[in-house]
């Protein structure tokens, strides 16, 4: 009986396995969250750069007109910057260009800007030649009361020298071609009638202007003789 005890006894305090040690949760994956991208700003576009007058002479102002569009629907600002020659003209930055900036055979052009306060675009316009202006007269020839040693005045925009003609003038009518005198001496063939008479002031570039009246003149005393003799005849 003792034995059979012993031996429980020692069954019973035989060592137990240590308990399996519990594992760790895998960490959770990290998720990225992206922000929607931002749309990218588009630049605004320069259509088109036109001048008035298309052909300006030394006595116009010039306007320029530009067309611009944004394609995102940004409000665009235009800046201006104005060349003569090779000359940039830093104190005209506006739409127009007056004429004491250049004159007759200078070249003219100007170089926009568009800006949405993030992007710009530049673009030049056309070159422009300032053409020839023709000369101008002074007074209205109405107020011309005799033709002999009347004087015809006129200027030129360009500075140019003024040459003065008569075409088609009666005989005895002839001006002075710097002075613009006019002087008329009457000829005993003349055979008088109505005239509608024609001056013109012309430039070195054959730019002119005309200045024009009506004048009747009496027939001078060979006409008159010859015209009697010819009634006579009849």
């Amino acid at each position: 009986m003792r034995l059979v005890a012993a031996l429980l006894f020692v069954g019973a305090c035989a060592e137990q396995p240590p308990a399996p040690k519990p594992q760790a949760r895998p960490p959770a994956p990290k998720v990225e969250v992206k922000e929607p991208a931002a749309p990218q700003n588009r630049p605004p576009q320069v259509k088109s750069i036109t001048y008035e007058p298309a052909q300006p002479r030394a006595n116009d102002d010039i306007i320029v007109k530009v067309e611009a569009t944004d394609p995102d629907g940004d409000a665009v600002d235009i800046d201006y910057q104005w060349f003569v020659g090779e000359e940039e003209l830093l104190h005209r930055t506006r739409d127009n260009l007056p004429s004491s900036e250049f004159k007759k055979g200078e070249k003219v052009h100007v170089e926009v800007t568009a800006s949405d306060g993030q992007d710009s675009t530049s673009r030049v316009g056309q070159t422009l030649t300032i053409a020839n202006t023709p000369p101008f007269f002074l007074r209205d020839p109405r107020t011309m009361s005799t033709i002999e040693g009347y004087q015809v005045e006129a200027q030129d925009a360009d500075g140019d020298p003024i040459t003065y003609r008569l075409p088609g003038a009666p005989e005895g009518m002839t001006i002075e071609p710097t002075s613009g005198v006019l002087h008329y001496k009457g000829s005993v063939n003349e055979p008088g009638g109505d005239y509608h008479i024609t001056v013109r002031a012309e430039d070195p570039d054959k730019g002119y202007a005309n200045w024009e009246f009506g004048i009747s003149i009496s027939p001078g005393s060979a006409a008159k003789k010859k015209a009697a003799e010819a009634a006579g005849a009849k």
